[in-house]
């Protein structure tokens, strides 16, 4: 006897991603806890011993397979999305040459690159910030933990206080970003003085607090309690990019881009590529991580997988060998390519577009 169909609307919106455990570790930044934990037992990470050579093969290969794969997805789903293609696919090629233009002059003005390197380390900071509020908003309305305009706002408040805090520790004045990269010199603009960082995380502990007491009226007025998903992405957020600790320790920098934001990304757009495609006729949202397993998934990520490789490691190789230094490599390919990650996604993302909200919530 065939399966039945199901009815997902009867069913409801799952209340994860894709799942349990791959929204823990991959989307609120569950394994950087683990891998850190890892590290520091083993004392920083040390290569002297194969558990800490493990360590940095683990986070070389994440890198590549979380980081390096993640930006590609954007490109593929307004490609593949008939509405965005319409709307965005000319205005992306057009950008992307103007962007191309960029760093070609880059690669002719080193001292642009280096301009365009300190723009890409605030801008990163607040892309990595904003995907994660976006993400705290959708695990709260997968949730029915529906929050007021007051109280999206003071959200909203909270991660603008972690992306202040994230990019005052990165200036001079607190001597925690390098001034060059290899052989390429990063100008800086701003010399703070040193009560600024500590006054900037008084207002992000005023804002942490002001939140939890919103979060406690909101449990003993409407008896519902933050979605973890959503508590534990903003714990990790504080405390990774909201400390001295966070950000700019080498470590948590290694880890950040891959399972932070790039891991993130993924399980966001693969679960928005599964929907758009359509589940079989008897799967319900609440098994959408079964068709990972499938081969347009597997062949989707190999896609991505594969242009990041050529992007992050052909490139450069090939650049090197006609005698460009690595640093300006990395700054100019680096800033230019994210620019136009950035723009694109704060176009295609938005929680507030019923088309998007559908799908994701879903």
């Amino acid at each position: 006897m065939p399966d039945r169909p199901v009815d997902n609307a009867a069913v409801g919106p799952y209340p994860w991603i894709l799942h349990p455990v791959l929204d823990i570790l991959f989307c609120c930044g569950g394994l950087i806890w683990i891998l850190l934990l890892f590290a520091y037992t083993l004392g920083h990470g040390s290569l002297d011993n194969p558990a800490g050579q493990l360590f940095w093969v683990t986070v070389l290969l994440a890198n590549f397979a979380f980081a390096d794969s993640h930006a590609p997805a954007t490109y593929f789903r307004i490609y593949t999305t008939p509405e965005l293609r319409s709307r965005l696919g000319k205005p992306t090629i057009i950008s992307g040459l103007a962007l191309l233009c960029l760093t070609i002059a880059c690669f002719m003005n080193t001292t642009l690159a280096g301009i365009c390197y300190r723009i890409w380390t605030f801008w990163i900071i607040q892309h990595f910030i904003a995907q994660s509020y976006g993400v705290t908003l959708l695990y709260c309305i997968k949730r029915q933990y529906y929050l007021n305009n007051t109280e999206k706002k003071l959200l909203w408040l909270l991660y603008q206080g972690i992306l202040g805090f994230a990019i005052l520790v990165t200036l001079p004045a607190h001597m925690r970003v390098d001034t060059h990269i290899n052989e390429l010199q990063v100008p800086f603009y701003v010399d703070l003085p040193s009560w600024v960082l500590p006054a900037a995380s008084a207002v992000l502990a005023g804002l942490t607090l002001t939140f939890v007491g919103v979060c406690i009226r909101k449990y003993i007025k409407e008896k519902k309690i933050i979605p973890f998903p959503a508590a534990f992405l903003i714990v990790t957020s504080l405390v990774f990019f909201g400390t001295v600790l966070g950000y700019c320790n080498m470590f948590v920098n290694l880890l950040i881009g891959a399972f932070y934001h790039g891991s993130q990304y993924l399980v966001v757009t693969a679960a928005a590529y599964i929907k758009q495609r359509g589940l079989p006729e008897n799967v319900t949202f609440h098994q959408i991580a079964r068709q990972l397993r499938t081969k347009p998934l597997l062949q989707w990520y190999a896609l991505m997988l594969s242009i990041g490789i050529i992007i992050w490691v052909v490139m450069p190789k090939v650049l090197m060998a006609y005698g460009f230094g690595l640093g300006l490599i990395v700054a100019a390919i680096q800033s230019t390519y994210s620019f136009h990650h950035f723009i694109l996604d704060a176009y295609i993302w938005k929680l507030r577009d019923p088309k998007v909200r559908n799908i994701l919530v879903a």
